[in-house]
């Protein structure tokens, strides 16, 4: 992974999934990659596969977000709870935007 002062130092990325209610690490992933957003849907489908059912909603941080981890969670049936990278934090909070507007092919 490269630091902040863009030189390649020997680091992981540690990705829980955390039971919220009962605030338990249910699954974990480490990586080599600094972008979260290619990790959400594997850990959701490692969840499904440990528990036998999906979870209802994923809460992740905004580096969590990409157009495929949204839009393939939402065809599972599960609400991505992921504020999008481009949602500036001027943005009001009582209007999200809906994920249609930031799928590349409504430009």
């Amino acid at each position: 992974m490269k630091d902040s002062d863009k030189a390649y130092v020997q680091a992981y990325n540690a990705l829980p999934a955390v039971d919220t209610a009962n605030q338990v690490i249910v699954a974990c992933q480490g990586s080599g990659n600094p972008a979260d957003s290619f990790s959400t849907v594997k850990m959701v489908e490692e969840v499904e596969k440990s528990f036998g059912k999906k979870p209802k909603r994923v809460p992740a941080d905004a580096g969590h977000f990409s157009q495929h981890s949204a839009m393939t969670l939402e065809e599972k049936g599960i609400d991505p709870c992921i504020p999008p990278n481009k949602q500036r934090q001027t943005a009001k909070k009582a209007s999200p935007l809906p994920w249609e507007e930031y799928r590349e092919d409504s430009r």
